[in-house]
């Protein structure tokens, strides 16, 4: 199947494909800036700590706004240009995790939902890892709170409700924030019930003030 793609497309599609289902694991690319450009350089991801590794990566990334493919097939790539305006993993369809110097400039050149969640998505990777600090991944739940969207909300709610099972009062007044911008964001949104419903319920867990509040409204549920 493979040579068949790969005779199609003109792509080296086996040699990318035998890499991906041999090797455990996934990679992360980290972002390395300089003078001359940006150095992306990559390495096995692993919770306790990166080990060397390299892998055949297609990297979809955007520059300015436009958008380019090139194969990483060693540990360090050079891309020419300033970072400032530098997304990678457009569409938040690459399986890798990326690691950048500036979270905060990443998650403002996201275009899309899909790409603001891979960026969410990394940087609580990166938390877990003690890559990134728990003040700076919380900046970016702050600047995507009042964002409705599924899997960026659900995504957030879940990464939230570990960290506050694991420390509640570090993450107590950044969560309700979260959910009580989430519920008023919600307000007649259609097709979103499942998500309002969750939102509220997690916030009445957590905020004794809002629980105390509905509770005339458990009292009549069936009503």
């Amino acid at each position: 199947m493979g040579g068949s793609i790969e005779e199609v497309s003109g792509k080296p599609v086996t040699r990318v494909m035998k890499a991906w289902v041999d090797k455990p694991g996934h990679p992360v690319i980290i972002l390395e800036e300089s003078g001359k450009g940006v150095t992306l350089r990559q390495s096995r991801f692993i919770l306790n700590g990166n080990t060397a590794d390299t892998w055949p990566i297609p990297i979809v990334y955007r520059f300015n706004g436009a958008v380019n493919t090139v194969l990483m097939e060693h540990d360090t790539l050079m891309l020419s240009g300033s970072s400032a305006s530098l997304f990678l993993n457009v569409n938040g369809s690459g399986y890798y995790r990326v690691r950048y110097t500036d979270w905060s400039r990443a998650l403002s050149n996201a275009s899309n939902h899909f790409e603001r969640w891979s960026v969410i998505n990394d940087a609580y990777a990166h938390l877990l890892q003690s890559s990134i600090d728990l003040n700076e991944y919380l900046g970016l739940v702050r600047s995507v709170s009042d964002i409705v969207n599924y899997l960026l909300t659900t995504t957030i709610i879940a990464q939230l409700s570990t960290l506050y099972s694991i420390k509640p009062s570090v993450v107590k007044d950044v969560f309700n924030e979260y959910l009580r911008i989430q519920g008023n964001s919600l307000e007649g949104v259609s097709g979103m019930d499942d998500v309002r419903e969750l939102v509220l319920s997690r916030r009445a867990l957590i905020d004794e003030g809002y629980a105390r509040s509905i509770v005339g409204l458990i009292r009549d549920y069936q009503a």
